[in-house]
């Protein structure tokens, strides 16, 4: 097994060509895995299969440990990397926390470990996920079947489209115009604003410094990701942000909007799928939710697939100690 560190841009060259087991279009995208790796992360190795081990981004007692990815489905199944990684992270003193797993991953994991007789550790418990984006599916659409709207599947949204472009004007542009990131920004601070006037500062915060991170790397490096921004009667009012895995998937990693203006956010992910379906994208993962409400509007778009992701704390046999042996200990 080796531990490598690399860099955000290195991740490219170790998850580039792989394959997950749990139809995840995320763990497959570069972007993302910085993203959620933006406080440190450490990448485990062994015969073409990789384990990414990150901090926490909203918590900094636990450290998260994501599904194995590998350079084909043949080397998943007789991986035994996971549980290795595992063993050693018995050292940490911050909770080990497992992220973005499916059932059936978290089923094959605790058989793997005791065919390996891993006495380290005591248990991995399932727990209901309550500080990051899987508490809900994640809902992946088809860029085709969105950008046409057919079908009586779609009447609701082809209504709301309606009643919202016979009230404004709506256009969008790329993200890489000369002047796009002032844009972004302006449409980030008054979201960060009504956020709060309406009493969620702390929440409004921590997605801010998610945008402030990417808008530094689209500075850096403008290929990093791609997107339109959104025009409300010649004012930029709603931005989308994604990535395209190696799948040639598109990951939305950002849809923000003005919801002042009614159904803005409907048009601004029907419009990307329009974009992603002429480039030849034939699905786009809007990732899962963490309250009922925004689960639902993703459902509104009649998903493909939606993917259940789980989370579990990892809990070790902790050494005990006789009296005898703590003579001399403080």
């Amino acid at each position: 097994m080796v531990e490598q560190r690399v860099s955000s841009g290195g991740l490219r060259r170790v998850f580039g060509n792989c394959v997950s087991d749990n139809g995840d279009e995320s763990l497959l995208s570069v972007a993302y895995l910085a993203l959620l790796g933006r406080n440190g992360f450490d990448v485990y190795s062994r015969d073409g299969v990789h384990v990414m081990v990150c901090a926490h981004p909203n918590d900094k007692d636990s450290i998260l440990v994501l599904p194995e990815v590998a350079e084909n489905h043949e080397l998943l199944t007789q991986s035994h990397l996971l549980p290795d990684v595992l063993k050693q992270l018995s050292q940490q003193e911050k909770e080990v926390r497992l992220a973005r797993f499916s059932q059936d991953q978290l089923a094959r994991l605790r058989q793997k470990m005791a065919a390996k007789l891993q006495d380290s550790i005591k248990d991995i418990e399932t727990v209901v996920e309550d500080k990051l984006d899987w508490k809900y599916p994640a809902h992946v659409l088809s860029t085709k079947a969105v950008a046409a709207l057919e079908g009586g599947q779609f009447k609701r949204l082809r209504k709301k489209l309606g009643m919202l472009t016979s009230r404004h004007e709506l256009s969008h542009t790329s993200i890489k115009e000369e002047d796009a990131l002032n844009k972004m920004r302006f449409i980030m601070t008054r979201w960060e604003a009504k956020m709060i006037l309406d009493g969620k500062a702390d929440m409004g915060r921590d997605v801010v410094s998610i945008y402030e991170t990417m808008f530094e790397t689209l500075q850096q490096n403008p290929a990093a990701y791609e997107g339109r921004i959104f025009y409300v009667d010649g004012q930029p009012t709603g931005l989308s942000i994604w990535d395209k895995n190696n799948k040639n998937n598109a990951v939305l990693l950002v849809n923000l909007t003005d919801h002042s203006v009614q159904d803005l956010s409907v048009f601004q992910i029907v419009e990307t799928c329009k974009v992603l379906d002429e480039q030849g994208v034939r699905y786009c993962d809007l990732g899962g939710s963490e309250d009922e409400g925004l689960n639902r509007f993703k459902e509104s778009f009649r998903p493909e697939v939606s993917v259940s992701l789980q989370s579990a704390v990892v809990t070790y046999h902790r050494p005990t100690f006789k009296k005898e042996q703590m003579i001399g200990w403080r």
